[in-house]
């Protein structure tokens, strides 16, 4: 078993490697010690790949590292923009399963063929993507539905790439610092939890339920049933939603759908997800949104949703209220307080950091402020004082970004912070609110009850651990490792040149004594002396002045 895992590792990494040679990885594969094994020219350029190259490679490499890519378009507070604006034009495409592979899956995954399963079943594919492709199909009772089939062997693939990536990922963070930063294996960790679950079709399908009863009461939004009789982990059907793609103006106007009408209900709906619901679609481009009648948005592909937890939609809402308020320290502060802050972070640089960045839109008119890139550069401020903010805030501010998108493209002069401005006022009472303060105010009674129940049975420990002789108080130091390696160093030559001085000194006293074997009319040991003498003497200056510190 380990050995057939280290061959197909083995064959990966060639292929990899090839990949990557072919589109200018030069000075990677050099700086890895790999330019003869995949005959790339002597002398590497140094030059890092263009964000052209980057996303082209990463869509020849296949499925994971296609969706990798997407996760890391997310980060701008890890990529430089340029890069993370062409991962973003990642095309999730791929050459269309055989008929018979799909129809062989759902037979394994259903229990019948195709054709006994639906009324009707579309050979041709609606759509073909690196980990599965939708067909069109219709059920028994006549609806009509989208029936999604996972690529056969694509488990398989993932796993082994991510095995390879979080070795890779061990590595640079062995080797490079800013690896260690930005925790590439605790990066890694999240996009491996993060695919397993889109490869899980009943969990999209869950996901599609839990936003479709989120918004029961909404009319303005739409999201598919599941069939949950046609459902597993490998096939998943959902009831299909005929509309106008929201990026087809053209055909919008010629229905007589109203733009900005549609750009408000898209924005209402995210809003909602974001500061009621804390469970928002978190790839809302423009083929995953569609205009039906009466300009109602209907949501498609549940497989990507972000959430929110109560604590971070508490800290969103407050960050954005201080933006509102023009409040900068408030802004840095809650940003600090939603992510881990290194050692020694300097708050008051971070925080005019921050206030120097917000001050470039204060006082600007609200309909040309895009909340997402306000909070897109707050992120890059961030990574750059090195605090690590959660992965769901990144994917908050990439689904901003892509509804403020949409939105101007249905209505240039329309701009969700004139709209999110009510949602914040409503989620700032919600957090005053007399329930949620009573609730909040039952778990801290309930902690305290625990601290107190446990604070005799703690006490009683550590003084039987005292009385037994086993109680232990450990101090640990940190940043001292250099200032101890210069003690050392210095305590070293010092003494190199105590034992030079009373070599002198004795190999002195032997001669002026003319004492032992002669050469030349000099006592030999005096004379032996002096040469260990004056070798130590030399190696003294010479690492004196090697370390730079003469004077």
């Amino acid at each position: 078993m380990i050995l057939e895992r280290k061959r197909r590792h083995l064959e990966r990494y060639i292929e990899i490697g090839r990949i990557l040679a072919r589109h200018g990885w030069d000075n990677l594969l050099g700086r890895l010690g790999l330019a003869d094994i995949f005959r790339l020219r002597k002398q590497v350029t140094g030059v890092p790949p263009g964000p052209a190259q980057v996303r082209e490679a990463i869509e020849e490499l296949g499925p994971t590292f296609i969706k990798l890519g997407q996760v890391l378009s997310t980060r701008r507070d890890i990529l430089p923009p340029e890069y993370a604006a062409e991962l973003e034009k990642l095309q999730d495409a791929a050459p269309p399963v055989p008929h018979e592979d799909v129809c062989r899956i759902i037979s394994e995954e259903l229990g019948a063929s195709a054709e006994d399963v639906f009324a009707r079943f579309d050979d041709a594919p609606l759509a073909s993507a690196s980990l599965g492709q939708a067909h069109a199909a219709a059920l028994a009772d006549g609806r009509e539905v989208v029936v999604k089939v996972q690529r056969p062997g694509v488990r398989q693939t993932i796993d082994t790439d991510l095995e390879i990536l979080a070795g890779v990922a061990h590595f640079l963070e062995q080797h490079f610092e800013q690896a260690r930063i930005y925790g590439l294996s605790d990066l890694v960790d999240e996009f491996s939890i993060s695919i397993h679950q889109e490869l899980d079709y009943t969990r999209e399908g869950r996901n599609g339920d839990k936003l479709r009863e989120n918004f029961a009461d909404i009319p303005y939004v739409r999201i598919a049933e599941t069939i949950w009789d046609h459902t597993t982990s490998r096939v998943l059907t959902l009831e299909r939603m005929s509309g106008v793609k929201i990026s087809d103006l053209r055909e919008i106007d010629i229905r007589g759908y109203s733009r900005r009408k549609i750009a408000t209900n898209l924005t209402r709906a995210f809003l909602k997800m974001m500061f009621v619901d804390g469970l928002f679609h978190s790839d809302p481009h423009p083929g995953n949104l569609v205009v039906l009648e009466d300009n109602v948005i209907g949501l498609l592909d549940y497989g990507q949703v972000g959430r929110l937890d109560g604590e971070t939609k508490t800290h969103v809402t407050m960050m954005l209220a201080a933006y509102v308020q023009e409040d900068s320290a408030s802004f840095a502060e809650v940003l600090v307080d939603m992510g881990i802050a290194p050692p020694g972070l300097n708050r008051h640089a971070f925080a005019s950091e921050i206030d120097r960045l917000l001050r470039q839109y204060y006082g600007v008119p609200v309909s040309e402020v895009q909340i997402g890139e306000v909070l897109r550069r707050s992120l890059q401020v961030g990574a750059k004082h090195k605090v690590k903010l959660p992965s769901s805030l990144a994917l908050l501010v990439k689904a901003t970004m892509e509804v403020e998108a949409a939105d101007r493209l249905l209505d240039p002069d329309y701009n969700l912070a004139s709209e999110a401005r009510p949602f914040i006022e409503q989620s700032i009472r919600g957090e005053f609110a007399v329930g949620k303060m009573r609730t909040q105010l039952l778990q801290n009674v309930l902690q305290w009850k625990s601290l107190f129940l446990d604070f005799p049975h703690r006490v009683s420990e550590v003084l039987d651990n005292m009385a037994k002789n086993s109680f232990r108080i450990i101090f640990k130091h940190e940043g001292l490792e250099g200032p101890i390696r210069d003690i050392d160093r210095s305590a070293n030559r010092l003494s190199f040149a105590l034992i030079a001085s009373a070599t002198i000194i004795g190999s002195a006293l032997i001669l002026s004594a003319r004492v032992g074997p002669m050469w030349r009319g000099y006592p030999i040991v005096g004379l032996i002396g002096f040469g260990f003498a004056f070798v130590f003497a030399v190696w003294l200056m010479i690492s004196i002045i090697r370390a730079g510190k003469l004077w």
